[in-house]
């Protein structure tokens, strides 16, 4: 079972709730009707838009799409409807694919500088530590 935390008003409620402070109103099943007209015309996506997009960055929202479990089109549509709600927050999966990212980029260094290195270029850094890579986490704003 799930358990939800309640903010005061939802306490509130349901308090009033369970003491029979509240009555059912007498039209009820039509306020619920109404109600429910009212959220479906919210929720209507009523609108397309085009956008461009690097060929890179659509196979890494495709890749992520398939880490949550749905068509891409709908993942980009998730994380716009977030965006503009205020309620996007960068997740693990993302976290997770530039961390990949990171370490791809600290081989390919790597490997340049052993590449100079045969070729008697000068070299400060013989090897490139893993600890030195930030692992922060950062949130969208």
């Amino acid at each position: 079972m799930v358990k939800y935390e309640l903010d005061e008003e939802e306490q509130e409620i349901i308090n009033a709730f369970e003491s029979g402070k509240i009555e059912r109103i007498p039209n009820a099943q039509e306020e619920i009707r109404k109600h429910r007209k009212y959220a479906a015309e919210t929720f209507k996506q009523d609108q397309k838009i085009n956008i461009c997009i690097t060929s890179h960055h659509l196979s890494a929202l495709q890749k992520l799409a398939i880490l949550e479990g749905m068509p891409y089109q709908t993942f980009i549509a998730s994380i716009l409807h977030k965006f503009a709600d205020g309620r996007y927050i960068k997740n693990s999966a993302v976290d997770g694919v530039e961390q990949r990212k990171t370490q791809q980029k600290l081989a390919r260094y790597q490997a340049l500088l052993c590449e100079l290195r045969s070729k008697n270029f000068p070299c400060k850094h013989s090897q490139i530590e893993p600890s030195r890579v930030s692992n922060k986490k950062t949130v969208a704003h």
